[in-house]
């Protein structure tokens, strides 16, 4: 019940290593370095029909779905499924 680890951010596939200390968030050094990662790996995680075109673009919307395309490739439970999008998403803000 994991999210795919190719493209996350190493900073967070550090911490979710090293136990997923709540009380030891890492330092971001750089925000804009950090929000291009995650981005890119939010892309990467979607299913082919969602994914963005261009770099640093969000994926299209569900409402661009068609047929028989779903999002169940991002129901994932656990502390590396969709937590861990989340959690990096905090630190990006």
């Amino acid at each position: 019940h994991r999210l795919g680890a190719k493209m996350r951010p190493s900073i967070l596939s550090k911490w979710l290593l090293n136990g997923r200390r709540y009380d030891d968030i890492p330092l971001i050094e750089n925000v804009d370095f950090m929000a291009d990662d995650w981005l890119d790996w939010w892309n990467a995680i979607q299913p082919k029909w969602r994914q963005a075109m261009g770099k640093g673009s969000l994926p299209l919307p569900l409402s661009a779905a068609t047929g028989k395309d779903d999002i169940a490739c991002l129901r994932k439970a656990g502390p590396t499924g969709m937590i861990a999008a989340l959690i990096g998403l905090k630190w990006w803000s």
